[in-house]
């Protein structure tokens, strides 16, 4: 079953008013619509009933009560979750202007070390806010960053802490389907272990990594595949694919990219630490450019 596509004008749990559509995605839909007690326009993401089950219902609810607690600069506000009178699932949240990450890697290809450095220190912050309260994201990736712009600079922001899990995304090597994202996904993952925050260290590295080198460090023609390259080979050489990139970086990334996740960095905040030095704020127009993006779904 998939997401209704709401009309402009439809009502959603009694006072979020549809304003239209900002994307989709294979969790459902997301909506710009106005809050009528507020008086304020957020993101409505709609999960259509056909997604998950009575338990994935639970475990949604849960997640964004996990992920209401949140309260960093780099992590999108979520206020309000529900489910409508037909069973669509629903989070409100703020409503982020910008591109994703995923937007600006296609448009601006390989970055600078200190820009992907920067990049880096500001993720792992974020997911350092969640980890000490609990909070495993299980699904970073371009697609789920977006980049805002304000009165302090550029920003990273995390969208769908937890979401995807929630929704069943432990599904991908069991069944062969592609519920989540393996090109990020942490080896003891693609082993069908839930992990723990060292999987969110896991996936920044595969973010660093590709922007970097302008690729992803492992490629498949399926799913099951990646996910079995995941869990057993070793990323090729950062050096090798992106030459220039200082050696120190390099090793801080790989590092996290250890199969073994007690090999890598402990947590989110000791791999920040040691990409600060190296990080420099991004300078206009070098990263972020481009027009409002719509938030993923």
């Amino acid at each position: 079953m998939s997401s209704p596509h709401l009309p402009t004008g439809a009502l959603v749990g009694l006072r979020y008013r549809v304003l239209g559509v900002l994307g989709h995605g294979g969790m459902g839909v997301v909506y710009r619509a106005h809050h009528l007690g507020l008086g304020v326009e957020v993101a409505l993401k709609i999960v259509p009933p056909g997604v998950g089950d009575r338990a994935a219902t639970i475990r949604f609810e849960r997640e964004a009560r996990n992920a209401a607690r949140l309260d960093h600069p780099g992590c999108v506000r979520v206020f309000d979750v529900g489910v409508t009178p037909d069973g669509h699932r629903y989070l409100a949240m703020d409503l982020l202007e910008g591109p994703t990450l995923r937007d600006e890697a296609t448009r601006f290809g390989r970055l600078a070390p200190a820009v992907v450095a920067h990049l880096g220190v500001q993720l792992l912050d974020a997911l350092g806010h969640a980890h000490v309260r609990g909070v495993v994201h299980r699904d970073v990736k371009p697609e789920n960053v977006i980049m805002t712009r304000g009165d302090d600079g550029v920003r990273a922001v995390l969208i769908d802490f937890g979401l995807s899990w929630a929704l069943g995304d432990e599904r991908v090597t069991r069944r062969g389907t592609t519920v989540g994202s393996p090109s990020y996904l942490a080896p003891e993952r693609a082993l069908g272990r839930a992990g723990d925050a060292r999987v969110d260290v896991y996936a920044v590295g595969v973010i660093l990594y590709e922007l970097l080198a302008g690729a992803r460090p492992f490629h498949a023609a399926t799913a099951v595949e990646l996910a079995w390259m995941q869990a057993h080979r070793r990323a090729p050489a950062l050096i090798g694919a992106a030459p220039g990139v200082p050696l120190g970086l390099a090793a801080m990334i790989h590092r996290a990219l250890e199969k073994d996740p007690e090999a890598r960095w402990p947590d989110a905040r000791a791999m920040r630490d040691a990409l600060a030095p190296l990080a420099a704020a991004p300078a206009a127009p070098a990263v972020v450019t481009a027009a409002p993006a719509p938030v993923a779904a």
